[in-house]
């Protein structure tokens, strides 16, 4: 009997509150079909940034001897490459290169370079020289050259140890005087110049190829190159990707209120929610029983 009344309640509410109820409906529906209208059909545009070109240029050293004397490690005239450390006895000389390049989809660039031998002696921290006593700067090689993209201009070099060591010596010779570190390395700079992907270019880097440099070996320490991105980008407009649960949760509202408009719709019209007389005195003795 408990659920006959709560079913015959439910049916009295609705036959009593039937035009509100459905106008409350229709004014759900309007608006949620609005805002899923607005969210799925009608997205919001926004901007970013996306990469439209983009070109690169780089610097890099390469390092070699030549073995002058016949040894158990090293046989006679054999080139030896990029080794971490070199020895006085069995080569005299480091042979090295210097190149740059770049890579575009357009371009010419003028590249004239300059390859020094810089020994200088002063404080150093790290790789930097933060106070110089003396500087030495002995030219090496320099070229000029134009480059399509893709192309290397390479400048090679050859640095003499013994010529070096000689020069270290009397210029601590000549000012009576071995304060400082000792500091050698070859040094290129290359000015640029032109275009890369339509972009103007005029540019200049500087390049460095530490040593240290000793009576018994010489080496080659962590190089100072260029490795240069050039990005270009442009502000596109794209739309916005709607928020899942506004777009889902806009179309399920509008769904629901729909469907509760025809279950009321059509209840109203086959009369299930119509009351008996029996039925509406019993809600009206409930009724009562409950404000007594």
């Amino acid at each position: 009997m408990g659920e006959l009344d709560r079913w015959i309640r439910v049916r009295s509410v609705l036959d009593d509150w039937f035009a509100v109820i459905v106008l409350a409906l229709v004014i759900v529906a309007a608006l949620s079909g609005w805002w899923a209208y607005q969210v799925n059909l009608v997205p919001d545009v926004e901007t970013e940034q996306r990469l439209s070109e983009q070109w690169s240029e780089s610097t890099s050293f390469q390092h070699s001897t030549v073995i002058t004397n016949e040894t158990l490690p090293f046989s006679e005239d054999n080139v030896v490459s990029n080794r971490p450390i070199y020895y006085t006895a069995v080569a005299d000389q480091l042979d090295g290169s210097y190149s740059y390049s770049y890579t575009a989809d357009s371009g010419s660039l003028g590249v004239s370079t300059e390859t020094f031998l810089l020994i200088r002696s002063g404080e150093l921290d790290g790789d930097n020289m933060t106070e110089t006593y003396w500087d030495i700067r002995q030219p090496l090689e320099n070229q000029t050259t134009t480059l399509e993209p893709g192309d290397t201009q390479s400048v090679e070099f050859a640095v003499s140890i013994p010529s070096v060591l000689d020069t270290i010596g009397t210029a601590e010779s000549q000012l009576g005087s071995s304060e400082g570190i000792v500091d050698v390395r070859v040094v290129a700079v290359s000015d640029i110049s032109g275009t890369a992907n339509g972009n103007e270019v005029n540019q200049t880097y500087r390049s460095e190829m530490p040593m240290v440099v000793t009576p018994s070996t010489f080496r080659v320490t962590d190089t100072q190159t260029i490795d240069e991105p050039h990005l270009s980008f442009e502000t596109v407009e794209v739309l916005a990707q709607p928020d899942p649960i506004g777009a889902y949760g806009s179309i399920f509202v509008f769904g629901l209120c729909i469907a509760l408009l025809v279950f009321l719709l059509v209840f109203r019209y086959r009369d299930y929610l119509e009351l008996t007389e029996s039925e509406r005195e019993l809600v009206q003795l409930t009724q009562a029983r409950t404000f007594s």
